[in-house]
């Protein structure tokens, strides 16, 4: 109604087709990017391996990457993260040196998540143009407090929820 094209819902959990382990999903994405044909792209690898609740913990603050990074879930876990990252950081690459950048991005995990201690990760949100803001669930209407972080590159109206956390 509003003239906006809206893209399908890329959910491995949908569809096989949208696993982004496979090198043509990641491949058809950046070239999207690179053509300006997203205007927003907003990722959330699966958390699963990257949760501080997990039991054993194969990860930790000082190894984010896994333990052991050849175990399976470890593995899986990082290339969806990480080829993610690789979208969002081509956004990034794309819109260098524009006034006002066509494509922005963000990216949803755990505010708790090990996946926010990865070096590249921290360099790619630390960038100009790029953040991190942590929010509530409770605070959008959830019926449970959930801290999330949202990492964003040129998507600054997210910086109008920074501080939405709920007490207690």
């Amino acid at each position: 109604r509003r003239g906006l094209r809206v893209g399908p819902k890329m959910d491995i959990l949908l569809h096989s087709t949208w696993d982004v382990r496979t090198g043509r999903v990641v491949e058809w994405i950046l070239f999207l990017i690179h053509n300006e044909r997203i205007f927003h792209l907003h990722v959330g690898a699966p958390c699963t391996t990257f949760s501080i609740a997990r039991h054993p913990k194969d990860r930790s603050r000082d190894c984010p990457l896994g333990k052991d990074p050849t175990k399976p879930a470890i593995l899986d876990g990082n290339v969806m993260l990480l080829r993610t990252m690789l979208m969002l950081f081509a956004i990034k690459l794309v819109g260098k040196g524009q006034k006002r950048p066509w494509s922005r991005g963000t990216h949803e995990h755990p505010a708790s998540a090990f996946s926010w201690h990865i070096p590249s990760v921290i360099r790619l949100f630390d960038a100009e143009g790029c953040g991190r803001v942590t929010i509530s669930y409770c605070d959008f209407g959830a019926p449970v407090r959930k801290n999330t972080t949202l990492g964003f590159i040129y998507a600054m109206f997210v910086e109008r929820f920074r501080g939405r956390t709920c007490k207690g």
